[in-house]
């Protein structure tokens, strides 16, 4: 039988990342629609790679107790790319965009607002996939965007799949749109 290749990630692997990145605290919990004994190993894995990390946490009722967390490392993994931090004066063109998704960080929206704002954009499969939604559904929260000012960009070339982004000139969507 062959061997998996290091590069991918499994979709247990990849359901537990999405679902610390969507944590307020990145923290890594089991999913429900996974059994504690494969969550348990699949961590040695996720560790040895350097997607998640130990992370010491307060004192709990059974003494000294530790967490885990998702790396940037393991956001990368899953296809989320952490903003440059800007410089005081500069402002970048989608700054209300980037605001909005800071105000409704860890929710699915502001995931879909972080990889649309990726330079090369992001994939229906990508987006569906990092969300956990149907490709419908995805379609729909950018239709929503859309209506709610964003200005989203759809990039189609010959044999390859259609790709979703930012536009650069993008109209000053208002946070209060995006929220």
């Amino acid at each position: 039988m062959p061997r998996k290749t290091t590069d991918t990630l499994s979709q247990t692997q990849r359901l537990i990342l999405t679902q610390a990145a969507h944590h307020a605290e990145q923290r890594v919990l089991c999913p429900d629609t996974i059994t504690p004994p494969t969550f348990r190993a699949s961590l040695p894995v996720l560790r040895r790679r350097r997607l998640i990390a130990d992370m010491p946490a307060a004192e709990g009722k059974r003494g000294r107790q530790r967490s885990l967390i998702v790396t940037a490392e393991g956001l990368t993994a899953i296809g989320i790319t952490l903003p440059a931090p800007a410089a005081s004066g500069d402002l970048a063109s989608n700054d209300s965009i980037r605001l909005a998704s800071d105000k409704r960080r860890g929710t699915k929206q502001a995931l879909l607002i972080s990889l649309l704002s990726q330079p090369e954009g992001a994939t229906l499969e990508a987006m569906a996939g990092a969300t956990h939604w149907l490709p419908h559904t995805t379609r729909a929260a950018l239709t929503r965007l859309r209506q709610r000012g964003v200005a989203i960009l759809t990039v189609r070339a010959a044999g390859q799949s259609t790709r979703y982004r930012l536009s650069e000139h993008s109209p000053a969507a208002s946070a209060e749109a995006i929220a």
